[in-house]
């Protein structure tokens, strides 16, 4: 059973992300708790969301505050998950867009637009309502 959910923010978890992140874009040698990502996480300036199968986690998405829109900074789906029909990523992304009050409530501000970069393919983007604008960004209502 799949569950969609906010990761506590703590070390433990910070490090399994970055360890889950690294595992999907192939990243290696690199120390989690010396990214960028991992210092963010804790410094409560990136909100995780993540998925679990079995109290596995399995996929992540990272999210902030950019120009008072929520940005998603990353999504991500270990590989063996993916293209599948359950859906993983595109879930996990209306999960977050569903749950923009948790956000909201997180920075403390209200979103009317969430952004995303051109890391996710195009098709993926529109099919959960983004558009492209002139920044090489996804863009979408929220």
């Amino acid at each position: 059973m799949l569950e969609y959910k906010v990761i506590t923010l703590n070390n433990e978890n910070a490090i399994a992300l970055e360890n889950l992140r690294f595992k999907v874009y192939d990243y290696k040698n690199i120390e989690p708790t010396e990214t960028y990502f991992y210092r963010e996480i804790k410094n409560g300036k990136i909100l995780p969301f993540g998925v679990y199968e079995n109290n596995k986690l399995i996929a992540g998405c990272y999210v902030s505050n950019s120009y008072k829109t929520l940005f998603i900074e990353h999504l991500f789906v270990l590989k063996e998950y993916q293209n599948n029909e359950n859906h993983i990523g595109t879930n996990l992304l209306r999960y977050v867009l569903d749950n923009k009050e948790i956000c909201e409530n997180f920075f403390k501000m209200k979103f009317e637009f969430s952004y995303l970069d051109n890391r996710c393919s195009k098709s993926f983007c529109e099919a959960l309502g983004y558009k492209e604008n002139r920044n090489d960004m996804m863009s979408r209502s929220i």
